[in-house]
């Protein structure tokens, strides 16, 4: 009788401090960020017939001659269709073996939500932090979309220098 009592008294004690391990702490409520305005939405774009291969080879040979005028060999990029799928991908000498995963991320992000990745990143910066519960959100510039008569037909992603600046010159060439 008693060894079952003080089991039970045992018992009695683990589960108490069990449940009191299980108890959360109270949360500290996150300050809302001050001295930001809120920003628009972002346009909606239709989307357009996929970009061609010789639209695609134009935008790739715009940004060859500007990464070899700037110098910037580690410069990777990517350009897809508005699905996201890949049509042209180059990687720079030198760039690392991420750098393929950040392009195609950029160009998907910009052509799926039809606006560019900065768009993104400064909502991200506006504390805006739930865009990244969504799959295709990839915040940071250099991606852009390709717009043609209105329409986006696909987009392009750079990673290694001067990002924002090549990807929107890729996608001026197809105008």
């Amino acid at each position: 009788m008693r060894v079952q009592v003080m089991a039970i008294a045992v018992a009695g004690c683990l589960l108490a401090v069990q449940a009191q391990a299980q108890t959360p702490a109270a949360s500290t409520p996150i300050a809302p960020v001050t001295g930001r305005a809120p920003l628009k939405g972002s346009p909606t774009i239709p989307y357009g017939m996929p970009i061609s291969l010789e639209q695609a080879k134009k935008a790739a040979a715009v940004l060859d001659a500007e990464i070899a005028r700037r110098k910037l060999p580690a410069v990777t990029f990517a350009i897809v269709e508005p699905s996201g799928e890949l049509v042209i991908y180059e990687k720079g000498t030198g760039a690392n073996y991420a750098s393929y995963d950040m392009a195609v991320s950029k160009a998907k992000s910009a052509a799926r939500l039809t606006r560019s990745t900065t768009f993104d990143r400064d909502r991200m910066l506006n504390g805006e932090n739930f865009i990244l519960a969504f799959k295709d959100v990839f915040p940071t510039g250099g991606g852009v979309p390709i717009i043609v008569n209105g329409h986006v037909i696909g987009a392009v992603g750079v990673t290694g220098g001067g990002d924002e600046v090549l990807a929107q010159m890729a996608a001026d060439a197809v105008k």
